[in-house]
């Protein structure tokens, strides 16, 4: 066969590769481990690393990136993958390093990759053994020892490349997602590619995802055109995939763009804070609107503002993209991953029948400063404050900073007059992770207590010029991301709220 040839220069790269993994295989990152494979009936060495910040005492558990051809890949893909993650296009992984076996300096992985033998050869078509080797043994392995989640990827490029897709194509569902970088998909006239055909009208239900990448002046030679155009015909819904080619780049150096366009494309939607918008909720004062500001942007969150349940033909989020209400709103968002389990919701309620807070009289408002109080302790909820000591008290003046008060488990009021010199829209922000409670005069507007928030909250009230009761109670975990509080206003003129802030601390 006319592949065979490069087959030949592929092992002997690889064996080039092995003799320069011996010499460095003591600084191999992470965890050396090895299991017998009765399927294999050889030992196999595999490399682990843990995610940095996981700690034995830890109850946290991880998804885990499988890696073929491992001992190539060992500093470039978790490089990659941590550059995504740091991006926060990814979580946190275990990468399982899968190196192959060598047997008299010989290079194995064609007997591990190749799905069918050509010409009768002895040390072809054994993929389906090398997946047995990971359904039944391998996983199972990994699952026990290491704090693994369940959520798994496997990634190969070139000749592992055409395994992770032959993978894909027998048992999609065993990985949540396949990574494949300029696979050789014309291994026995496109053999993966036929499966295909026949196996995905089957694979109705399927939520896995599929990526493989090549090269533009070859897409058609390595066979990937012809399962690009498989999955065009026989792909289900259900199923996300996509095949790319990339201009100006080598069988090598595509690689590098393959793994994290892919990784990215497996997660695509990921995020660890719910959409987020402000205000999150409000009161609509008739015939005055109301802008809501997207603060994050992400592709795969859509919204409605009508009730109805979002699909993904819905308005998408973008940054700034901002909403204009003046009639009774329910807003509901939802990110449509390619992760179901990352996939998170918010909704907003806007009325116009809401009790507007009473002003008070400015002639029995003693100051039109806010006081502070901070009390230490650890609660899981706000505390009732009026059985406690507070630790220090004050007035809070323009050099107010509340978290440089304690580093310690604490709860927090603040408490007073709150004066509006103009009509018009307040919004009002509270970031505190472990829980907060905002009421302005007798309205409770912010409830979030005993509730760990990644996410500020906010709520706008249509407020006449005068004198408003505020009482702002606050709780914060040692180790927890700063407290913030700010209000901002509309202006005449100036509708544009978040470029007004009126106050903060």
């Amino acid at each position: 066969m006319k592949t065979r040839p490069r087959f030949r220069f592929m092992m002997l790269i690889g064996i080039l590769f092995q003799f320069s993994g011996n010499a460095v295989a003591q600084d191999w990152p992470g965890i050396r481990d090895s299991l017998y494979s009765d399927v294999l009936k050889e030992q196999r060495v595999i490399q682990v690393i843990l995610p940095k910040d996981y700690t034995p005492d830890s109850n946290e558990k991880y998804e885990v990136l499988y890696i073929l051809d491992g001992e190539w890949y060992m500093e470039q893909v978790p490089f990659i993958y941590n550059f995504a993650m740091n991006a926060g296009y990814v979580p946190p992984s275990i990468f399982v390093l899968i190196p192959n076996t060598y047997v008299d300096n010989v290079n194995l992985r064609d007997r591990d990759f190749s799905p069918s033998r050509i010409n009768n050869a002895p040390n072809l078509g054994g993929a389906d053994n090398f997946h047995s080797f990971l359904k039944n043994e391998l996983i199972p392995h990994v699952e026990r020892k290491y704090p693994a989640n369940g959520q798994k990827t496997l990634l190969g490029s070139s000749f592992s490349g055409l395994f992770a897709v032959y993978a894909f194509v027998k048992e999609p569902g065993l990985f949540q997602s396949y990574v494949a970088s300029d696979p050789n998909l014309n291994w026995d006239n496109g053999y993966v590619s036929k499966l295909a055909y026949e196996k995905l009208p089957d694979f109705s239900g399927i939520t896995s995802t599929l990526f493989i990448a090549g090269l533009d002046q070859s897409f058609g030679n390595m066979g990937i055109e012809a399962m690009d155009a498989a999955l065009q015909a026989k792909a289900p819904e259900s199923l996300h995939w996509k095949c790319i080619p990339y201009t100006d780049e080598t069988h090598y150096s595509v690689q590098h763009k393959a793994f994290y366009d892919g990784l990215r494309f497996s997660h695509f939607g990921y995020s660890t804070k719910p959409p987020e918008y402000h205000p999150m909720n409000g009161i609509l004062e008739k015939d005055k609107a109301l802008k809501v500001f997207i603060l994050n942007e992400n592709p795969a969150v859509r919204y409605t503002i009508d009730g109805s349940e979002p699909t993904p033909a819905s308005a998408m989020m973008k940054r700034g993209n901002i909403l204009t209400l003046s009639e009774p709103t329910q807003l509901k968002i939802r990110s449509f991953t390619n992760r179901v389990q990352y996939e998170q919701t918010s909704q907003g309620s806007f009325i116009t029948d809401g009790l507007i807070p009473t002003i008070i009289n400015s002639k029995t408002a003693k100051s039109t400063q806010l006081n502070y109080a901070y009390f230490e302790g650890d609660w899981e909820k706000v505390p009732d404050f009026r059985k406690l000591k507070p630790l220090q008290s004050g007035m809070i003046d323009k050099d107010f900073q509340i978290n440089k008060l304690t580093d310690e488990n604490a709860a927090f009021l603040i408490e007073g007059p709150f004066e509006v010199f103009e009509d018009g829209y307040y919004i009002f922000v509270v970031d505190s992770e472990n829980g907060s409670k905002l009421f302005v005069g007798d309205q409770l507007v912010i409830d979030r207590d005993g509730v760990v928030s990644k996410t500020m909250q906010s709520f706008a009230l249509p407020l006449k010029k005068g004198i408003y009761p505020v009482r702002l109670e606050l709780l914060r975990k040692k180790g927890a991301r700063d407290l913030h509080f700010s209000v901002y206003q509309t202006k005449p003129g100036n509708d544009q709220w978040w470029q007004t802030e009126f106050f903060r601390f």
